[in-house]
Parts: C-alpha cells; sequence; structure tokens
C-alpha cells in the first residue's frame, strides 16, 4: 500500500457520517485486505476482533460521556474502531 492509498482509507473513515459512509468504508478495508494481508497487523478475523476489544478498552474514555468525541455521529466512532483493529497491537 503506498501512502495515497493509507490517506484514502484514513480519510475515508474521518468521513463517515452515515450508514452509507460506514458501508463504504467497510467494503473498502475489505477490498484493501483482500489485496494486501500483509499490511495489515490483524489479518485473521480473531485477531482483528480481540484488537477491536483491546482498544476499546484501552482507549483513554472511549464511550465516556465526558470525551469530546461523543459529539461524533455514532457511524463515525464505529469507523474509527475498525480503522483501529487493522493495527492496533
Amino acid at each position: 500500500m503506498d501512502a495515497s492509498e493509507v490517506v484514502s482509507l484514513d480519510e475515508r473513515a474521518r468521513a463517515v457520517a452515515s450508514r452509507e459512509d460506514l458501508v463504504g468504508l467497510i467494503s473498502a478495508l475489505v477490498e484493501d485486505l483482500r489485496r494486501a494481508p500483509q499490511r495489515w497487523e490483524n489479518s485473521e478475523l480473531g485477531s482483528y476482533l480481540e484488537t477491536m476489544a483491546a482498544w476499546c478498552a484501552d482507549s483513554p474514555g472511549f464511550g465516556d460521556a465526558s470525551r469530546e468525541d461523543d459529539a461524533l455521529p455514532p457511524w463515525r466512532i464505529v469507523a474509527d474502531l475498525l480503522m483501529a483493529a487493522r493495527s492496533y497491537e
């Protein structure tokens, strides 16, 4: 993956504001995984899901009502979670 593809996925994730945007991001992630699984730290479903749980647990304030990100649409929060699970250790 070159830098423009990384930016594209990251930009797409930051732009998620609706169900349709989230579906598009998930589709783009699936395509990216199919094309280059070696670029993913967590390319197997089990490790991806474990990483999602770890990211949620370790992220300061995730789901905390005092967190500024709570102003984000719920679709965007899910997008952030999906993106983090690609490479969070």
